[in-house]
């Protein structure tokens, strides 16, 4: 296990918990998902190519609300 930081943008944080991630790549979306050993969702995102200059980050961790960041 690798030392974790405790940054105030850090939403999701694991200690001591081994993860295993998925990641699928297509034209214009990688998508990544996150799951402890047991197969919950721990993290997950979109990261979307909207142009040359202009990304979208679709957040998808688990939460009652989903959000979604634009970034230039």
């Amino acid at each position: 296990m690798y030392d974790i930081g405790d940054d105030p943008w850090m939403e999701r944080r694991a200690y001591d918990t081994p993860l295993f991630h998925w990641e699928e790549v297509s034209d214009d979306k990688l998508a990544f998902k996150a799951f402890t050993v047991t197969g919950e969702l721990f993290d997950a995102f979109d990261l979307v190519k909207e142009s040359s200059v202009r990304k979208k980050l679709v957040d998808h961790i688990p939460r009652t609300t989903e959000r979604i960041l634009v970034i230039k």
